[in-house]
């Protein structure tokens, strides 16, 4: 069951949800009263020369609040009064949607209202999101997901319930446009769920801190973060595509069902949210970038742009929800807020330089078509080839997760696993049993990681180029007798980097049924003398035991069914600090490790494992 601290972050989580979707189905209600109401009448063309130039000047008005207020947004999404914020926002909207109905007052400043409030409420919901899913022991992607699917169906209701209408908006006087009921409703909804939402615990007055100077600390230091660098540039290039296909869709494919295109980005979304591991989830960019190529070939080769603009934008919805993942993941709780406010400059920025699209349709329409798709097909391009370089080894390890789920149905159990810092220097130790161990630990943390092989696998000619230059391994020489273990070293080297260190300090794999684990060797002891703040997780693997490449009845892969389906669980929990005097004896430090490692046993309700003299057999040092 659930704590109560849990229940209620999941709460949390439904009230924010319910607020997402109202608002999203009135804003965009509103957004589509506004544009039809706007457009000039007259012959086809001139509707479409004008809804392109209506399109310009509203894309410009609506993205310059997160442009120009930005270091303000980003203060409000990490300071004490979000919450009044969220609530006083809401409260103003329903206000001028209420006096605009009952007024008859002009859509264009009503939306433009909804525009500088929407863009408060998105950097606060998603600076929220992160602290709520871990309160809740829940998925970061997921959650992210369910908010985008809240905000994707409001925007398709707010099309769908708007768009058959008259655009004159001629009803008769004692009714309301039903846009306008709909931005009333969902407005209305919005502002009762807030009522009940618990944000997490502030970060203080961001008044006290500045606006521009914190703003633009949390800008540089993102940039710093490998995944948080990397990601943002992909969201950066996925706006782009999708502002694009906006062009192509909205302002040339004049028989298009428009509003279909955010169901699309919808699928894309579900879909995405299959691939539920925080880091491997960006495996799918790579191959997806590919397919996005090939859409907007077809698009600009066939001459029609409906079927190919909604398939790019399910693709561009499949792709978003991995690195808006790293966003939340990697981003520190006091800068969150700011960081989000930094990759909504990104976007409106990509907004601005995609209106030149639209001005250059509006000059000349045949010439501007096959400019936007020429433009659409570079950045595709370009991100297709981002993906590949950068999100390489997520990519692998996707892959290689993929070909053993066929195999084996890996399962973690531990409170522990969801305060796993997801930045900084870590080491995760277990015992050893099968070769396949350190994959299936990398199936469990939601962090990549860097093992260690042994020379006899790493210097394997396709192993070896991944093992170098993607994943990073450490190799282990496999020398019987040595004085010096190089391999320590690295992996202290690795730890410096921040980076997640996997150890199995038997040295050793299990080689009878009656030892489950042996004394742990002195490298963990190297390793733990010379970072004492280092956080270290242990974890027990059981089922490797016995699996098709373990040692039981005879070598790996001999005497043994191949695995199917075979159950391997995984145990994790937090070791807290050594003290001084544990640590200043190495043998003091191998043996209080193994009894952490063996402790975690109890985490799968399995008998205590007695320590006895046969495991205080020395093994070597490294990973067998």
């Amino acid at each position: 069951m659930p704590s109560s601290e849990a229940t209620a972050a999941r709460n949390s989580i439904l009230w924010l949800w319910l607020a997402s979707f109202g608002r999203a189905a009135g804003e965009n209600a509103i957004r589509v009263l506004m544009l039809r109401n706007l457009i000039t009448r007259g012959t086809p063309e001139e509707s479409m020369v004008s809804s392109c130039r209506l399109l310009f000047f509203w894309l410009v008005f609506a993205c310059l609040p997160a442009l120009v207020l930005a270091p303000l947004i980003g203060g409000v999404a990490t300071g004490r009064p979000r919450r009044a914020v969220l609530l006083g926002g809401t409260l103003a909207a329903l206000g001028v949607i209420v006096f605009c109905t009952f007024t008859k007052g002009p859509l264009l400043s009503l939306a433009g209202v909804l525009a500088v409030e929407s863009v408060f409420f998105a950097c606060i919901r998603f600076s929220a999101i992160a602290p709520l899913t871990k309160q809740a022991r829940l998925s970061v992607l997921m959650i992210q997901g369910l908010m985008l699917i809240a905000t994707l169906g409001g925007m398709f209701l707010g099309f769908e319930y708007s768009y058959g209408f008259d655009p004159e908006l001629k009803v008769p006087e004692a009714s309301l446009p039903e846009g306008l009921q709909l931005a009333l409703a969902g407005y209305t909804l919005a502002f009762v769920a807030l009522l009940f939402l618990k944000l997490p615990a502030e970060e203080g007055n961001f008044l006290q801190e500045g606006l521009i100077v914190p703003f633009v600390r949390a800008a540089i230091g993102s940039l710093r973060v490998k995944l948080l660098r990397r990601s943002l540039i992909a969201l950066t290039l996925l706006f782009a595509l999708q502002m694009l296909n906006f062009v192509m869709i909205y302002s040339i494919e004049k028989d298009a069902d428009e509003y279909y295109y955010p169901l699309a980005i919808l699928i894309g979304v579900v879909c995405a949210m299959f691939f539920d591991h925080p880091f491997r989830c960006l495996a799918v960019l790579p191959v997806t970038s590919l397919l996005a190529v090939g859409v907007v070939i077809w698009g600009m080769s066939s001459g029609d742009w409906q079927w190919p603009g909604l398939i790019l934008g399910g693709l561009i919805g499949f792709c978003s929800l991995a690195p808006l993942t790293q966003l939340h993941i990697h981003s520190p709780n006091s800068q969150r807020g700011r960081i989000f406010a930094f990759a909504f400059s990104l976007c409106a920025i990509v907004t601005l330089l995609c209106c030149i699209a639209l001005l250059k349709y509006e000059r000349n329409p045949d010439l501007g078509r096959h400019d936007v798709g020429y433009v659409l097909l570079a950045v595709a391009g370009i991100f297709a080839l981002f993906s590949w370089v950068a999100f390489m080894r997520p990519f692998v390890e996707g892959v290689t997760d993929l070909c053993l789920t066929p195999f084996y149905r890996i399962q973690a159990v531990g409170e522990d696993l969801y305060d796993m810092p997801a930045n900084g220097a870590m080491l995760v130790i277990a015992n050893h049993a099968a070769w396949f161990d350190p994959l299936w630990l990398a199936k469990v943390l939601p962090r990549p990681t860097t093992p260690m092989m042994t020379a006899s696998f790493y210097d394997l000619p396709v192993i070896s180029f991944l093992m170098r230059k993607v994943i990073g391994t450490i190799r282990v020489p496999e020398i019987a007798v040595r004085r010096e273990a190089p391999e320590i070293q690295e992996a202290i080297q690795a730890l410096d980097r921040q980076e997640c260190v996997v150890l199995f300090p038997e040295g050793y794999l299990r080689r009878k049924e009656e030892q489950p684990i042996r004394r742990f060797g002195r490298g963990v002891w190297q390793i733990v003398s010379a970072k004492p703040e280092l956080p270290v997780y242990a974890c027990w693997i059981e089922g490797s035991w016995g699996s098709f490449f373990s040692y039981m009845n005879g070598k790996p892969t001999k005497n043994k069914k191949f695995d199917r389906l075979r159950k391997i669980r995984i145990a994790v929990r937090k070791i807290e600090p050594l003290l001084p005097e544990t640590r200043a004896s190495h043998m003091a430090t191998r043996q209080a490790l193994l009894a952490e490692v063996v402790k975690c046993r109890e985490l799968l309700g399995l008998p205590d494992v007695k320590l006895t003299a046969s495991m205080e057999v020395e093994g070597k040092e490294g990973e067998g």
